[in-house]
């Protein structure tokens, strides 16, 4: 994934844990996350580019609710834990085509 791309739905993602959302927010948050869980997992940079976008509106949503509504409440354990799932799975893959450093290569002679 373009790592620009990983680091907007991560600044998405950890924008979202800071606001205060009604339970019924909370659950179209999962269904963003679950979306965005598939987009990962299928490389699908546009379906990401799509979950960013609605978390984005839900947060402009929000924002313009601030104050009038009492029922909110902040993310969940299990919303952080979700975050932190999908950030790591953003994250950019170790560059595999390059040699380990000398001191991680494994070789059969002594030193």
């Amino acid at each position: 994934m373009d790592p620009e791309l990983a680091d907007e739905a991560t600044q998405a993602l950890r924008w979202i844990l800071r606001l205060r959302l009604a339970s019924a927010e909370w659950s179209l948050v999962e269904q963003v996350m679950d979306r965005l869980d598939r987009a990962i997992a299928a490389n699908d940079e546009d379906a990401v580019r799509d979950a960013i976008f609605d978390l984005d509106q839900l947060s402009r949503r929000v924002k313009e609710k601030l104050g009038r509504e009492s029922d909110t409440a902040p993310a969940m354990p299990k919303h952080r834990d979700r975050v932190s799932d999908l950030e790591h799975r953003m994250a950019v893959p170790l560059d595999t085509d390059k040699p380990a450093p000398d001191s991680e290569r494994s070789t059969d002679r002594p030193r």
